[in-house]
C-alpha cells in the first residue's frame, strides 16, 4: 500500500478518535485493529510515518506544556483552527482522546509486531514521551483514569517487548494517594468545572459499590472524585497493572533482585497510610470514645466524634487495600523464592545469552505469580477486579467484610464472658 493511503488511514482514524464513549468503542477497536493490519504490512513505509507522528506528538505535548494554547486538530494536520478550537490550559489539552488514540494506535502497532526492528525501535521514544505524560499529569483523583490510560500502554509494550520500563514508581504514587482523595490543584480547579468526562452509565447505578470502567473516562467529574466505586477502581487497576508488569520479568534470572524492591515499596504504602492517619488505623470500636465537637470547643480539648469517624472510613479502607496488597507481595515473594532456588542449579554465567535465553524460555509462564495472574485474569473477565487472596483461597470484599464482623462479634463475647466472671 502507498505512503498517501496509509497517511489517508491513520488520519481517517485520528479524526473520528476525537470523543470516546459506550456507543462508538467498539467502531473506534475495529479501525485501530484494521489500520494496524494495513500498516504491518508495509514495515518500511510505516516506519517513516511513525517518525514523523511521534514528531508531531512531541510538538503538541511540547505547545500544551508551554500553555501557548493548542488543539487536538493539530494531530490531524488541521493547524489553522479558529480561536474557539484552541485549549489554553495544558492538563486539558494532555487529558485528549485524539492524543491517547495516537499513543494507542503506535503501541499497538510495536506490540503486534515485537520481532520487527523497525518497528520495535518506535518504541524508545514512544515510551520517553509516555513517561513524560506520566511526570506532566497530576497525581490526584481527578487525573488518575489518565495515569492508568498512560500506565497501560507502556506496561503492554513491556510485556510485549520484553524490555523494562519504570512504571511503577507512578503506580504506587497513585495507590498511595487514593484512600485520602487527593485534592485537585490550582491549576486544573477551573477545568473540572467546565470539563466533563463519558461515564458508562450501566456503571454508576446509585448507591452501588460496582466499579467503575475507565475505557471512556480521562478525568473523573466533580461527583465521582469522592466515591468509594471510583476511588476502588483506581486502586484496583493500578494494583492489575502492577501485577502485569511483575509477572512478565518473573521468568528471568534477575527476579528476585527486582522482586525484592518492588515488595519493599508495597509493604511501605501501610506505613505511609499509618503516617497519615497519626500513626495507627483507627477500628470501628474506637468511636465510642468521641464526643461530638461543639462550636466553642478547641482542638485542645480532643478529637471530636466527627474527625474519629471519618478517621475510622479511612482506616477500613486502607485495611481493604492492605490486605490486597499483601496478597499479592506473597505471591510475588514466592515466585522470588522459586527463581531463587531455580537458579542456583545452573551451572552457566549470566554471560552466556544463548543458555540464559533457553532458561528463561522454560521457566516462561511457571512462577506462582503466573498462576496468580491467570485466576486474576479469569475473575477480572467474569467483571470481579476486587478479589483477594487469603490462606490460598479466593475472597471477593464482600466475604471478607462478612468474616471481619463475625470476629468482631466473637471478640465481644469473648469480652462479655470475661466480664461476666
Amino acid at each position: 500500500m502507498s505512503e498517501k493511503k496509509l497517511r489517508k488511514i491513520y488520519i481517517d482514524y485520528l479524526t473520528e478518535h476525537r470523543e470516546v464513549d459506550a456507543f462508538n468503542i467498539g467502531d473506534l477497536t475495529l479501525a485501530q485493529a484494521t489500520a494496524v493490519i494495513h500498516f504491518s504490512k508495509s514495515p518500511s513505509i510505516a516506519y517513516k510515518i511513525g517518525l514523523s507522528a511521534l514528531k508531531q506528538l512531541a510538538i503538541y505535548t511540547k505547545l500544551a506544556l508551554s500553555g501557548k494554547g493548542v488543539s487536538s486538530h493539530f494531530l490531524i494536520g488541521k493547524e489553522k483552527t479558529t480561536r474557539a478550537q484552541y485549549t489554553t490550559s495544558p492538563l486539558r489539552a494532555l487529558a485528549s482522546w485524539r492524543y491517547f488514540g495516537a499513543f494507542r494506535f503506535w503501541a499497538q502497532l510495536i506490540c503486534e509486531n515485537p520481532q520487527n526492528d523497525l518497528f520495535t525501535s518506535l518504541a524508545f521514544p514512544l515510551c520517553e514521551m509516555l513517561i513524560g505524560l506520566l511526570r506532566s499529569l497530576p497525581t490526584n483523583a481527578e487525573f488518575a483514569p489518565a495515569k492508568l490510560h498512560t500506565a497501560a500502554i507502556l506496561v503492554s509494550i513491556s510485556r510485549m517487548t520484553g524490555n523494562i520500563v519504570p512504571v511503577l514508581p507512578y503506580l504506587l504514587d497513585l495507590i498511595v494517594m487514593i484512600p485520602f482523595g487527593g485534592s485537585s490543584s490550582s491549576s486544573s480547579s477551573k477545568d473540572s468545572k467546565k470539563g466533563k468526562s463519558i461515564i458508562n452509565p450501566t456503571t454508576l447505578a446509585s448507591g452501588s459499590s460496582n466499579l467503575l470502567d475507565f475505557s471512556y473516562i480521562l478525568r473523573g467529574s466533580t461527583s465521582l472524585l469522592s466515591s468509594s466505586a471510583y476511588k476502588n477502581t483506581v486502586f484496583y487497576d493500578s494494583l492489575h497493572l502492577i501485577l502485569l508488569l511483575m509477572e512478565s520479568e518473573a521468568h528471568t534470572l534477575a527476579f528476585p533482585e527486582v522482586c525484592y524492591g518492588a515488595c519493599r515499596q508495597l509493604r511501605g504504602i501501610e506505613k505511609e497510610w499509618k503516617r497519615q492517619l497519626g500513626g495507627k488505623f483507627i477500628t470501628p470500636s474506637s468511636i465510642k470514645g468521641g464526643k461530638k465537637a461543639s462550636k466553642g470547643q478547641s482542638k485542645k480539648d480532643g478529637p471530636s466524634a466527627n474527625n474519629v469517624s471519618r478517621a475510622a472510613r479511612l482506616s477500613a479502607i486502607c485495611l481493604k487495600y492492605v490486605k490486597a496488597i499483601k496478597s499479592m507481595v506473597v505471591e510475588m515473594e514466592k515466585s522470588g523464592e522459586w527463581m531463587g532456588s531455580e537458579r542456583s542449579t545452573v551451572s552457566f554465567s549470566p554471560v552466556d545469552s544463548e543458555k540464559v535465553a533457553e532458561f528463561e524460555n522454560e521457566h516462561f509462564g511457571k512462577s506462582p505469580l503466573s498462576k496468580y495472574l491467570e485466576i486474576q485474569t479469569e475473575l477480572r473477565s467474569k467483571g470481579v477486579r476486587d478479589a483477594v487472596f487469603v490462606d490460598g483461597s479466593i475472597h471477593t470484599p464482600q466475604q471478607l467484610q462478612e468474616e471481619e464482623k463475625k470476629r468482631e462479634e466473637e471478640r465481644k463475647e469473648e469480652e462479655a464472658k470475661k466480664k461476666a466472671e
